[in-house]
């Protein structure tokens, strides 16, 4: 499974970074997509999170310094208060996330809420907080934000 996750990281980096910055966005011409995040209080902030819709749905944001995060969801979401469970899940109707750090060790969820607060006609915005493990060590991921293009399917 990690090397799936790997893999699937590898290849969102790629198309993420091979795209030109022309400054034309195709979504309303606006770059105002975000995630912030604190992990055991250090905080983190990646902009222009790609939402991708394939079985479940994926808000990713990665840095040029191999952070990234991770919030999965289902494809049909809708505004409320969702359980977070852990990221090793399979079901695409459950709702986790994973964050990595240093881009090697990733952080999967245990625990913990995320909370979709609208999902207007182009993005969707909300806040999260969980507990994660890595290796046996939990760490709090806390005060979590988001502003994300909605998933295309997702009326």
């Amino acid at each position: 499974m990690k090397n799936l996750k790997i893999t699937f990281l590898a290849i969102v980096a790629i198309i993420t970074f091979s795209c030109s910055d022309d400054n034309n966005n195709t979504n309303g011409g606006s770059d105002d997509t975000f995630i912030k995040f604190k992990v055991d209080g250090d905080q983190f902030n990646i902009i222009e999170p790609s939402t991708i819709t394939s079985g479940a749905t994926v808000v990713m944001a990665i840095n040029m310094d191999g952070q990234y995060i991770m919030l999965r969801m289902p494809t049909d979401a809708a505004v409320g208060t969702h359980t977070i469970t852990e990221s090793n899940s399979v079901d695409p109707s459950s709702y986790s996330a994973d964050v990595a750090i240093d881009g090697d060790n990733v952080i999967s969820s245990t625990t913990g809420t995320l909370t979709i607060d609208s999902m207007g006609a182009e993005y969707m915005e909300g806040t999260f907080s969980f507990t994660g493990d890595l290796n046996g060590t939990a760490y709090a991921i806390t005060d979590g934000e988001f502003r994300a293009y909605k998933p295309a399917n997702n009326n």
